[in-house]
């Protein structure tokens, strides 16, 4: 082993020892210096070779860590929000209140009455994220219901109508103990005030993380942490497959741009929905322009173009999600025509790869996995069997 090999298990050794400092003495008060003497590290070293090794701050860890026992206290007939915050470490209930909210979509008191429901959950989003662990939702909007991956469930989740307006009384008619959504719903708004009286209301914000931390999210509130890494650990397998298979297919500088052709626009789309399968799972390069718009926005997700516009995004290869409505593949056919569309280079070496919108347009887990697969087979022409899960990718 070299020295900068011993140097850095010498500082995962120490940090893991602070952790587990923090896992005996999560319920008491701790200082910054106690984790600091656990770890033999100055103060500014051991918060700094903290974060490099778990990604969070040393309080967020411990927040976190509390909060994990914080929720096997909570449940109808058990200590209150108050008592459970002092039992796991928190001297402030509000400030507890706070932070487990912020974790899991929440507040305590809700968490108590839902707790070990999963199976009695509306989705008015998340629906893909909550069949990846396992759970079918009692109802989704007719959105979600049109994701091809969940096909086969139709008959068993109720169609809860329209996302923007979905239909109230069909979600009371499911009596669910639990309603999951990406929208923030304010206080004095009317359907929130509805929802909330119906049950209690969990909230993750769409931009808060990519596909797979929003599934982590649910799944710390649902307990099933466990269904989620083991998903986790079989796709990742399957992307590094995904990965060697087309490495023979790609060249180290070729480019990869995605475009949304629907409903008579162009959408040219980044490394959210879209285009986290070919930027994020398969490492392909996004063109120059798009590069630098996912650089200087961190949430940006789309540009609306002109036909003039696609050559400032030129690339090696062009994946187009094609709407099957009339309208989006008549536009797309006469788009096809247009001068601006014959002068780029995908076009000219026959590298146009045209995708199913009903399967690209869903930013869930399991159309994730089937996004790799049809990247895979557009790339190679071939399909490849994942050892994980038996299946051809």
């Amino acid at each position: 082993m070299t020295r900068d090999a011993r140097r850095q298990a010498g500082f995962h050794s120490a940090i893991t020892e602070a952790i587990h400092y923090m896992e005996r003495h999560y319920a008491s008060t701790i200082e910054h210096r106690e984790l600091t003497n656990a770890a033999r590290l100055s103060a500014s070293h051991f918060s700094h070779m903290f974060r490099m090794q778990t990604g969070l701050r040393p309080t967020d860890y411990l927040a976190d860590i509390r909060i994990r026992h914080a929720k096997k206290l909570l449940f109808p007939g058990g200590l209150s929000v108050k008592q459970t915050a002092r039992e796991v470490g928190f001297e402030d209930e509000f400030y507890f209140s706070r932070r487990f909210k912020q974790r899991l979509g929440i507040a305590p008191q809700d968490y108590a009455s839902i707790h070990h429901t999963a199976g009695r959950t509306v989705a008015l989003s998340y629906s893909g994220q909550l069949l990846a662990l396992g759970i079918t939702p009692l109802g989704a909007p007719q959105q979600h219901l049109a994701n091809r991956t969940i096909d086969r469930m139709k008959g068993k989740i109720v169609d809860i109508g329209d996302f923007f307006g979905v239909d109230l009384n069909a979600i009371r008619r499911l009596s669910p103990n639990l309603i999951i959504t990406a929208r923030e719903l304010p206080r004095l708004e009317n359907m929130g005030r509805q929802l909330r009286r119906i049950a209690p209301v969990a909230v993750y914000p769409w931009d808060c993380s990519d596909v797979f931390g929003h599934m982590r999210r649910i799944a710390a509130l649902l307990d099933r942490e466990g269904e989620a890494e083991a998903w986790f650990a079989g796709h990742l397998q399957d992307v590094e497959l995904a990965r060697e298979a087309i490495k023979p297919h790609v060249g180290p500088d070729e480019t990869v741009a995605i475009l949304r052709i629907y409903d008579g626009y162009i959408g040219l789309w980044s490394g959210r929905e879209f285009g986290h399968v070919l930027y994020h799972s398969l490492g392909l390069l996004p063109p120059p322009e798009v590069a630098a718009l996912m650089d200087k926005h961190k949430y940006f997700r789309s540009v609306q173009l002109e036909p003039e516009e696609l050559i400032r995004y030129d690339s090696s290869r062009l994946f187009v999600s094609l709407g099957q409505d009339p309208a989006s593949l008549g536009y797309y056919e006469s788009l096809t025509r247009h001068p601006a569309w014959q002068r780029l280079t995908a076009v000219r070496t026959d590298r146009v790869y045209p995708v199913l919108d009903d399967m690209w347009k869903f930013y869930e887990p399991r159309a994730v996995a089937s996004q790799l697969r049809d990247a895979v087979h557009r790339i190679t022409g071939a399909f490849l069997s994942s050892p994980t899960r038996g299946m051809s990718i």
